[in-house]
């Protein structure tokens, strides 16, 4: 989906899952909508002993467990049932496929994440040092928007495919150079507002 229409999904996501009409959203509307629409642009590895459903787990992130919920509800995603699921430490993470983070929890995270990162999870924080940690997705603010980097690295090692799609629109890539034709354009900021091409580190 290129950047546009995914920026267009987004903003009807928040618009359906009961966000305010105006133009500056709650940055946990913000980042629950990106999670809910990360899996779309995520491929994991294929595995016969596949879970019965999709879960997105939060830990240190209630308010985002609270708009992500109602936004989930009945809904599917990569073709299982949605739901999610609220950890009060990582050892509860299961089979889930996304786990996100909060800010509060970022003291040990390294010491933490170090246990999930051979495990086919897509790991987001938002912290400021999120990918150094293990990451692969980590929010950041830009501008007062919400944006996001991406570490390959940490995807490999996880088995996960990012598509360039998101890539092309992340407000950074590191770990290896990354090929797309897609257009950069605004994704998260959902007010219209251009954002450059993301900047990608090459440590391969």
């Amino acid at each position: 989906m290129p950047a546009m229409a995914l920026t267009a999904s987004l903003a009807a996501l928040l618009a359906w899952s009961g966000a305010p009409a105006q133009p500056q959203y709650a940055p946990e509307a913000v980042k629950a909508a990106f999670l809910y629409r990360f899996a779309g642009y995520v491929q994991w590895p294929a595995d016969t002993r596949a879970p019965p459903q999709f879960t997105i787990a939060t830990m240190c992130g209630d308010e985002i467990a609270d708009q992500l919920e109602p936004m989930v509800a009945g809904h599917s995603i990569n073709g299982l049932p949605a739901q999610v699921r609220r950890l009060r430490r990582l050892s509860e993470v299961g089979a889930a496929q996304v786990l996100y983070v909060g800010p509060s929890c970022s003291g040990e995270l390294s010491v933490s994440l170090s246990a999930l990162a051979a495990r086919p999870i897509l790991i987001v924080t938002d912290a400021e040092d999120g990918l150094q940690e293990g990451a692969t997705i980590n929010f950041i603010s830009a501008s007062q928007h919400i944006r996001f980097e991406v570490s390959l690295l940490s995807a490999q090692r996880s088995g996960l495919k990012i598509s360039s799609e998101l890539l092309s629109v992340a407000a950074r890539v590191i770990g290896s150079r990354v090929h797309s034709s897609a257009r950069c354009g605004p994704l998260s900021s959902l007010e219209g507002d251009v954002l450059s091409c993301p900047q990608r580190l090459a440590v391969d």
